[in-house]
Parts: structure tokens; C-alpha cells; sequence
């Protein structure tokens, strides 16, 4: 009689524990969408939590599980599963490096005013604009051949219009960063028309010139960025 007593208080406890932690689990999902990018006090309390929910949830499912970490801690059944919610952190394995905050300057400007340097057809005061990011990815002499080959013989321009803006965070190969790219029709004094693409990144605190493409009309899509000084 007493160990059926006995049987019948510790089920009871295990669906407590089941239904504790079924409850929580769904308040934590509720939380996890209204605050998304919790602080670190309020973390550890919502870590501490789903910890405690999980292995409320796991006290009703057979089986056996045995956790070990390092040599200090050991843990079966219920508790095994608290310390792996409680010291596993899955955004640690999937955190997204963040840009912070964009420069407070206009990056079209910016852009505009690395065409009207460009004009001038002198490389060392175009280079001298390429974020420092840039000039440890692109090669000086490279760049200075292409921009003798395509852009010295197109001339000055004599309009320019802005047809499309494009904003990302990140590029393939570049590291997080505000990127805005700009792309103008431009239309220069022999007459030639050509599409000019220009980059520009965030670089402490400041936007700077990070590519600058030159391309017929034809092959450039709306918006596309690139990574190369001149095609």
C-alpha cells in the first residue's frame, strides 16, 4: 500500500514537472519572438528557465541519457538535460557579426564626389579615396592598368545620372560592413555611354570608396555590386 502511495506521489510530481515545463517552454518562444536580442542579465535568466522547462518536459520521456563535461560535471535522466540547455548556447554557434551603426554621412555624396575625382583622370588622387579594407584587397598595380585601359580613354564625362541604389551588410569575401552601391549612366565627352558602379563601405565611422565598375549598358543588371575597380 505504501509504495503504491509512494508510486502514485512521484507520477504525480513528474506530471507537474511535465506540465511546469511544457508551460514555460511556450512562454520562452512567446519571449524569444518580443525580445529577440536579449542583454546579458535578462539572458541568463531566459537560459536558466528553458534549462529548468527542458528538463521538466524530459522527466515524462523513457530512456536513458548520461552527460559529462570535462571532469567536474556529470549528469543522467532530467539533469542531463538541464546542463546540456543550461552550458550549450546554440546563438554562440550562429551569431551574426553586426556593422553597427551607419556613418552619419550621406554615402551618395560620397560616391558623387569619387566620380568628380575620377574625372580628373588621376589615379593617385582616385586611389587615395578606396577604403583601407579595399587597398588590402585589390591590387595597386592591377587596378592602375585597368583604369589606363577603360577609364583615362572614355575621357571626362558630361552628365551622369544615378539609376539605382542597392544597401548590404555584407559582401563575398569582404568583412561585415555598410555597403551602399551606387550605379550611374554616364555619358562621357567622345559620346560613349556607360554604366559606373560604385561601392562604398563603412570604415570607422566614415563611408569610403570600396569599388568602382565600369561596364557597358547592356551588362549591367540594376543594382549589382562589385568588387573590382574597372571591367
Amino acid at each position: 500500500m505504501a509504495r503504491a502511495k509512494a508510486q502514485g506521489q512521484k507520477a504525480q510530481q513528474q506530471y507537474a514537472a511535465y506540465f511546469f515545463g511544457v508551460a514555460f517552454v511556450v512562454t520562452m518562444l512567446v519571449i524569444a519572438v518580443l525580445v529577440p536580442d536579449p542583454q546579458t542579465f535578462p539572458l541568463f535568466i531566459f537560459r536558466s528557465v528553458m534549462a529548468l522547462s527542458a528538463a521538466g518536459v524530459a522527466a515524462m520521456i523513457p530512456g536513458f541519457l548520461n552527460v559529462q563535461l570535462g571532469t567536474s560535471t556529470r549528469a543522467g535522466g532530467a539533469i542531463a538535460v538541464f546542463v546540456i540547455m543550461y552550458f550549450l548556447n546554440p546563438p554562440d554557434l550562429v551569431s551574426v557579426e553586426k556593422p553597427g551603426t551607419p556613418p552619419p554621412s550621406d554615402p551618395r555624396e560620397v560616391a558623387q564626389g569619387y566620380l568628380q575625382v575620377a574625372d580628373t583622370l588621376d589615379f593617385e588622387k582616385v586611389w587615395a579615396l578606396f577604403a583601407d579594407t579595399a587597398k588590402q584587397r585589390l591590387d595597386k598595380a592591377a587596378l592602375s592598368e585597368a583604369y589606363s585601359n577603360v577609364r583615362i580613354p572614355l575621357g571626362k564625362s558630361t552628365t551622369r545620372q544615378l539609376q539605382a541604389v542597392s544597401s548590404a551588410t555584407s559582401l563575398p569575401g569582404w568583412p561585415v560592413a555598410h555597403y551602399r552601391g551606387f550605379n550611374f549612366l554616364t555619358v562621357f565627352e567622345g559620346g560613349a555611354s556607360r554604366i559606373e558602379q560604385v561601392t562604398i563601405m563603412s570604415e570607422e565611422n566614415a563611408w569610403h570608396v570600396a569599388s568602382h565598375i565600369i561596364m557597358p549598358i547592356a551588362s549591367a543588371p540594376p543594382g549589382e555590386q562589385g568588387v573590382a575597380h574597372a571591367h
